[in-house]
């Protein structure tokens, strides 16, 4: 188990060429919906 001060296993900084665009898509409006939120 890793500690929870780790960083998480897939920063936003992290290469998204390995992922689909949709998956890019979703982190995007994810973000958007985290700020909104707020």
């Amino acid at each position: 188990e890793a500690p929870r001060n780790s960083p998480p296993p897939a920063p936003l900084t992290s290469p998204v060429t390995s992922k689909p665009r949709s998956t890019r898509k979703r982190v995007v409006s994810s973000v958007i919906f985290g700020v909104v939120a707020l």
